[in-house]
């Protein structure tokens, strides 16, 4: 089983998975839902769809490392692993990285995180 992307794919899926892993114990209380992380790499990427099998157990694995650590710690390796998109002139990016629209919300400088 290997963690790594196959054969010209070009995609880490294990650190694929752990900034998902580290995102969704963020949002939820620290606690990591390896189904839910796989569904998202699997909707982002869904030429993976055929190692599904191969990368639950994976995702099983590393969301367990990530549920164990303290919120801290998560919280600092997802700010020194997560990508930060650039802000387009339609939007900004307001508190944890979220995107801001125009209706104005706390926290946001421009509006609506979603």
């Amino acid at each position: 089983m290997s963690g790594g992307s196959g054969p010209g794919s070009g995609i880490d899926v294990e650190l694929l998975i752990r900034r998902h892993a580290l995102a969704n114990a963020y949002r939820h209380g620290g606690r990591a839902d390896p189904g839910a992380v796989l569904g998202k790499v699997l909707g982002e990427h869904p030429e993976l769809r055929p190692r599904a099998r191969e990368l639950r157990e994976i995702a099983q694995r590393i969301c367990s490392e990530v549920s164990s650590m303290s919120p801290e710690e998560q919280g600092r390796e997802l700010e020194a692993t997560a990508p930060r998109p650039t802000p387009t002139a339609s939007s900004t990016w307001g508190p944890r990285g979220r995107r801001c629209y125009r209706t104005t919300t706390p926290g946001c400088t421009t509006g609506n995180s979603y």
